[in-house]
């Protein structure tokens, strides 16, 4: 699953490149109130990875 994880940012790395858009990765979050924000139970669903996109 992880491993699905990093192709799907990368694949985010790449087409935000190509709209000219910025990315980053956020390399450490709170992840039970990221699942609270979301609404997620953090059992069946869970918060993994994080990216923020934006026009540098």
């Amino acid at each position: 699953m992880l491993l699905d994880v990093g192709h799907l940012g990368q694949n985010i790395y790449l087409i935000a490149s190509h709209l000219k858009l910025g990315t980053t990765a956020i390399g450490g979050f709170q992840d039970i109130k990221i699942n609270e924000i979301l609404g997620i139970d953090g059992l069946i669903e869970s918060s993994l990875y994080i990216i923020t996109l934006g026009k540098p």
